[in-house]
């Protein structure tokens, strides 16, 4: 399943008149295609992009830039979004049954 990795914070400074400008701060994500533990609906749910929680498996060595504070859930296993529109062939049956919570470690 495809999944939404945070991996940091990016800073930029834009050149402006004023020598002390506020900075900018934006999230770097990435994505990648990994196995799932478990899936979840969220409470609320976001109208343009809607997604699941999914307890997913992180590689070593796409785990660097992860903060150590969050949604680590276990050893290797990180509490990531997995869009729906990315995943809607792997999600389809979880969907379709109306259940809050599925656990598939063992599919």
């Amino acid at each position: 399943m495809l999944v939404e990795l945070p991996q940091g914070l990016e800073v930029i400074r834009y050149r402006r008149r004023r020598p002390r400008s506020a900075p900018t701060f934006f999230r770097k994500h990435k994505f990648i295609e990994t196995m799932v533990y478990r899936i979840e609906l969220p409470k609320t749910q976001d109208d343009e992009n809607p997604y699941v929680w999914a307890d997913a498996f992180v590689p070593q060595e796409h785990a660097a830039g992860i903060p150590a504070i969050g949604g680590w859930v276990g050893p290797g296993v990180y509490r990531a979004k997995a869009y729906i529109k990315s995943n809607r062939n792997s999600l389809r049956a979880f969907l379709a049954s109306g259940d809050l919570e599925w656990d598939v470690s063992e599919v």
